[in-house]
């Protein structure tokens, strides 16, 4: 399942946007953008190479879900949103809040769990691997904090038929990186993007993928 991320700008010029100065020299953009990109390290090289590039701009990103993304946006105190939740950017830039909404990169979204597999979900499909998840209630990591992430197996559990809640289902409210920590951790199952993944896989005891995520 692909996790595309697009940019939608406020301004008529892509990712160079005149406010606040920071210095009489420098103007200043802010960038609000997932905490995928910040987990992975790709962030620290985007803002690296743009301020390269850009010597007459300073980038200043805040990492947060998508949905405080477009809320930022929505608020206008952002300059730049990377998100990837194509219905939500969508009805972002359909109501005015933004333009010139941009394809720039794809993840995939994967569903990692303990090793030895104690719900033996390996192989499945992902809807039917949520069912069995659910039906024996095997600790599940969420991250309930309306990123993209979290939109998306919010969908995945809509199409199962089943709406998840008791002690098995762990709301952790945090950004993936923590989320897949705290999964190792509880010894449960959790949605994650690929590349944040392959960050953190050395620092947690999760393997993947435990079933297959279809292609969006």
């Amino acid at each position: 399942m692909q996790a595309c991320y697009h940019v939608c700008t406020r301004s008529f010029i892509f990712l160079v946007v005149l406010a606040a100065a920071c210095t009489p020299e420098r103007q200043r953009v802010v960038l609000a953008t997932t905490t995928s990109l910040e987990d992975t390290g790709l962030l620290d090289t985007l803002t690296t190479a743009f301020e390269v590039a850009h010597p007459d701009y300073v980038l200043a990103p805040v990492a947060v879900g998508t949905g405080m993304v477009l809320e930022m946006g929505r608020r206008k105190d952002a300059d730049v949103l990377v998100a990837h939740d194509s219905v939500g950017e969508l009805e972002f830039v359909n109501a005015g809040h933004g333009h010139s909404r941009r394809y720039v990169m794809e993840n995939y979204f994967i569903i990692a769990g303990p090793p030895e597999d104690p719900a033996h979900i390996r192989n499945q499909d992902v809807v039917q691997a949520l069912r069995t998840l659910a039906g024996q209630h095997a600790p599940f990591i969420s991250r309930a904090d309306d990123s993209g992430t979290h939109r998306r197996e919010r969908k995945l559990w809509q199409q199962a038929g089943i709406q998840p809640a008791g002690e098995w289902y762990i709301e952790a409210g945090v950004g993936m990186g923590d989320a897949l920590l705290m999964a190792g951790q509880q010894r449960a199952y959790i949605l994650s993007d690929r590349s944040t993944y392959g960050k953190f896989k050395d620092r947690i005891d999760l393997s993947f993928p435990m079933a297959l995520v279809n292609a969006q």
